[in-house]
């Protein structure tokens, strides 16, 4: 079990390689999905490990549904699962640190105050925080979140005498705005549905888009403390969920144990396809039985994206007879490779022969890495993902479940999918109906048609993330209805080719009936080889990010660089900046357009890939400024500005706005005021971009450095919405990529 989460999980990580030979020598990994909010992709890792089984919080059953008022404003709070619970109404009026602007961290002795208390996160642990603002007379203490996360933290401490709530930043600012003193009072209101919490990750996971986290499970409990001998103290977040699903693995475990389901000593057998090992037998039944009832805040049902397929439920998972698991990618390795039937795992003998000997494992080409049967065998869950699917036309795509009666009587089932409210998402499934004896096996198999015509814009949702979702329900009688949650990213999307080329126009025909083309020009400036063609690090000319799990490196390959400018009304007063020069043009936008080689499609726009813009604005040698590409916390990329010559004037840091990156583009356009990085549109400049690894080295690889004119981009298409990116070094460009 391992209660530690890294954002943004990437396939590369050394924990990602050790989860998965956990699991594949038999050995369940619970691991924490983290509680870094409702930002899509952000799921950490090891949790996004194909085997972990990936475990995000949800509410104590019990636990009171909370209002937290600030005048007439609601609030975005969290109740800290240390503090002292809430019964009642609390609160009054309002004081920030001491009320004179001294002391707003709240970690020094506060004067009498008998209403909230509001303090600022850090300089102390949250503990002390609430101990002075108790010791000072509040009944109600906030702690406003300064980070740039979207809700309110999950915060560590001990036991506190009054109520302790976390402030989403956003609600932060505004209280530290207002001009009035604030009455903040918070009511509890009773007990509501389940709900999922409000700092759980969201997946999907990068790469694949694969669903996750797995399931949920109430994370706020209490825990041993380390070194106090009986001491309880509180444990929150998914780090504290984690446990209670390793704690239910466990009594699955022995009971199946004891029915003589599973063997004690775990590990693949030599009858390969027909035995059961403890991994993906335990993932896939609790993943089965899980209770799909939790709910957002505001009462919505949450996706699988943020539960995976529900509450964890262990009398439900003891009673069951019947378990299904995606095995896809097994099916087609045993199809392709009989041989693998008779394939061996001993753990302690492979290991040792492997690092002491340098014998390979049976069956594994390149251990640990490129290990088909390894990745295969992992692949097995208790959920059906479809990934991202862009589609111009129609796709039809399909997906294999083994149903499993681990009884030994004969039993019937009927299966259904549920069908989604988008029409351009069509689920079929067969067979409906099958019998099966004591231990026997079927496949069913799950059909997704996708019709572009149809689909739902990707435009239309608000995070640009568009998910559709639904159940593949196996009812085999009492006690033996079990679920799977299925999952897809469809994309309606224009189909784009190069059909002429001059050197002053490019002809393009978009050839997909449903969807138009966004096009957005830029002048090309320079073209990127493909660094894989030399690369140590590279499987081959296209590197596929995660193919090498436990490398700690996913390298950014820049592909083709392009600029231009544009006037935007109000831009420059919007920024607090100074007007054009005269002959420039007025508020003017630079514009850089980037792209990566990498393939798949990057899926997260913001991490691991960090770019760096540095600006020689007067071709002097001289770097003057650097544009930068920052997590803004909320699923966006953020820009910032930093003056890099402090001797022309320093102006700092400044936050520019946000790029436009799209979720499995791999491309970005990064848009910054003229006026901040000292550009006129009269005058060339000089810049360098590089591609960095944000995630791992922090390492760039590659740079380009071009001296570029005032550029004017211009197209003859429709007025430009969005862009159409990237191209190839033949210049033609790449099928299938326009954003909508």
């Amino acid at each position: 079990m391992l209660s530690v989460s890294y954002p943004y999980g990437q396939p590369e990580d050394a924990l990602t390689l050790m989860a998965d030979l956990a699991s594949y020598y038999g050995s369940l990994v619970v691991a924490a999905a983290g509680n870094d909010g409702d930002v899509p992709y952000i799921v950490g890792t090891p949790a996004s490990a194909s085997a972990s089984l990936a475990v995000a919080e949800s509410t104590v059953p019990a636990a009171p549904a909370l209002t937290a008022l600030a005048s007439d404003r609601t609030l975005d709070t969290r109740l800290q699962a240390w503090s002292a619970p809430l019964y009642r109404s609390v609160g009054g009026e309002l004081r920030i640190g001491d009320g004179k602007g001294d002391n707003l961290d709240g970690c020094r002795a506060l004067p009498r105050w008998d209403g909230t208390q509001l303090l600022l996160l850090g300089g102390c642990p949250a503990a002390v925080k609430a101990r002075n603002a108790a010791a000072a007379g509040a009944d109600l203490v906030l702690i406003g979140d300064i980070s740039m996360r979207r809700e309110p933290p999950a915060l560590y401490g001990a036991y506190s005498p009054i109520p302790v709530l976390s402030l989403a930043n956003h609600d932060l600012q505004v209280l530290l705005a207002a001009d009035a003193p604030l009455t903040v009072t918070v009511d509890p209101a009773g007990s509501p549905e389940e709900q999922v919490a409000v700092s759980a990750s969201r997946g999907p996971r990068l790469n694949d888009s694969a669903l996750k986290p797995d399931l949920a499970a109430p994370g706020a409990i209490l825990s041993a403390q380390a070194g106090s001998g009986t001491a309880l103290a509180p444990f929150g977040g998914s780090s504290g969920s984690a446990p209670v699903v390793a704690g239910t693995a466990a009594l699955i475990v022995r009971e199946l144990e004891r029915r003589g389901l599973i063997s004690a000593d775990p590990g693949l057998r030599e009858n390969l396809p027909e035995s059961l090992t403890l991994a993906p037998l335990i993932k896939g039944l609790l993943m089965n039985t899980s209770a799909a009832t939790l709910t957002l805040p505001d009462g919505r049902p949450a996706p699988p994206t943020l539960i995976g397929s529900g509450r964890v439920d262990a009398y439900a998972a003891v009673r069951v007879r019947t378990i299904a698991l995606d095995t896809t990618e097994l099916n087609a390795l045993f199809a392709a490779t009989p041989a693998l039937a008779g394939c061996t795992v001993t753990p302690y003998r492979d290991l040792i022969n492997y690092v002491f000997f340098g014998r390979l494992p049976p069956c594994a080409q390149e251990y640990p890495f490129g290990n088909d049967l390894l990745r295969a065998w992992n692949a097995q869950t208790g959920s059906v993902s479809f990934g991202y699917q862009p589609v111009s036309r129609t796709l039809t795509l399909e997906r294999q479940v083994a149903v499993l009666n681990v009884s030994q009587a004969a039993r019937s089932y009927r299966v259904r999918a549920d069908q989604p409210a988008d029409p351009g998402v069509q689920v079929s499934v067969t067979p409906a109906e099958f019998s099966l004896s004591g231990a026997g096996l079927e496949v069913v198999t799950l059909t997704l048609q996708l019709d572009a015509a149809a689909l739902t814009a990707r435009s239309e949702v608000a995070n640009g993330l568009y998910e559709v979702a639904g159940e593949l329900l196996i009812d085999g009688g009492s006690h033996n209805l079990v679920r799977l949650p299925w999952h897809v990213l469809p994309h309606r999307i224009a189909d784009l080719d190069l059909v002429r080329q001059t050197e002053s126009q490019a002809i393009l025909v978009n050839t997909a009936p449903a969807q138009p083309a966004a096009v957005d020009a830029f002048a090309l400036v320079d073209l990127s080889p493909n660094q894989c063609d030399t690369a140590e690090t590279c499987s081959d000319v296209d590197y596929i990010p995660g193919i090498y799990p436990g490398l700690r490196y996913s390298p950014p390959d820049l592909a083709a660089i392009g600029v231009r400018g544009r006037s935007l009304p109000g831009l420059n007063a919007s920024f607090g900046l100074p007007p054009a020069p005269a002959g420039a043009v007025p508020d003017e936008l630079v514009e850089f357009a980037v792209t990566l080689h990498d393939l798949p499609y990057r899926a997260a726009p913001y991490v691991p890939v960090g770019l760096e813009v540095t600006i020689d604005a007067n071709r002097d040698g001289s770097d003057d400024f650097r544009l930068t590409t920052v997590d803004s916390g909320d699923g966006r990329v953020g820009l910032q500005v930093l003056d890099l010559n402090p001797a022309d004037g320093d102006s700092g840091t400044r936050d520019v706005g946000y790029g436009r990156a799209e979720f499995q583009a791999n491309s970005w356009i990064l848009g910054v005021p003229a006026a901040a990085v000292g550009l006129r549109s009269d005058q060339a400049f000089a810049f360098k971009l590089v591609a960095r690894d944000h995630y791992f080295s922090a390492e760039h690889t590659t740079v380009r450095r071009v001296a570029q004119p005032a550029v004017r981009a211009t197209t003859n298409s429709r007025p430009v919405r969005r862009r159409l990116w990237p191209i190839r070094r033949s210049l033609r460009f790449r099928r299938r990529i326009a954003s909508i």
